[in-house]
């Protein structure tokens, strides 16, 4: 009788447990599409119609909280990936596979740090320059976010310039950065008429130059992922 229970106890538990795990694998899959359906939808919101997507930015709670988790991570980890994947692509076919490998993850560790820590450079250096020279209350949030949308040309062109070779001659279009800034001034930040030149030159070269400087000191520093 005892045995019986047992079995009977026994199955309850691994369906119940079953069926929980089925669960969690559903929400996962649903939680991931539907990141990667806002941060596409973002994506190309910014692209196309950076006026209006920075008002929606600047009242949108979700944006404010999850900007980091839903939009600027995903997009350096791809930058990342690309990267780790681009000697496999191009350029490094004599080498054998197990040295492509170390070639891919050396250019993975360095574009996902120097994109991480430029980023945060980026918007602390923003943040003081704000405080200081146009007179505005910190808001190291306001400046993230600013620096991740802002930044999102820089990041799309890395990763398809990364996976096709052809696709060099879009690198012209990281000066759409200043498109982007220049919107942001009077939609994201209210900043005075007189003042939108300065600030838009100010936080196109930060967030153009501070990352690329970050990469080339890791280089320097660690000549081993050269």
């Amino acid at each position: 009788m005892k045995r019986l229970l047992l079995s009977d106890f026994s199955d309850t538990f691994n369906q119940n447990l079953s069926l929980t795990s089925l669960e969690i694998m559903y929400l996962c899959q649903s939680f991931l599409s539907v990141s990667i359906m806002y941060l596409f939808k973002r994506v190309w919101e910014i692209l196309v119609a950076p006026s209006k997507t920075w008002d929606s930015i600047s009242q949108n709670s979700e944006d404010k909280k999850k900007y980091l988790t839903r939009y600027f991570y995903p997009l350096i980890f791809a930058v990342a990936f690309t990267a780790f994947l681009n000697p496999f692509i191009k350029g490094y076919e004599d080498l054998e596979f197990k040295d492509i490998l170390l070639v891919g993850l050396r250019f993975l560790i360095v574009s996902l740090a120097s994109g991480v820590l430029g980023f945060f450079l980026t918007a602390k250096v923003l943040d003081y320059s704000f405080v200081r020279w146009f007179h505005m209350k910190s808001d190291r949030r306001r400046a993230q976010m600013l620096t991740a949308f802002a930044s999102t040309p820089v990041l799309v062109i890395s990763i398809l310039t990364k996976l096709i070779s052809d696709f060099f001659f879009m690198n012209i279009l990281f000066f759409y950065v200043v498109v982007l800034v220049w919107e942001a001034s009077t939609h994201f930040y209210s900043v005075e008429e007189s003042k939108q030149g300065r600030f838009t030159t100010l936080v196109s070269v930060a967030i153009l130059a501070l990352p690329l400087i970050v990469e080339k000191i890791f280089l320097i520093i660690l000549p081993g992922l050269k």
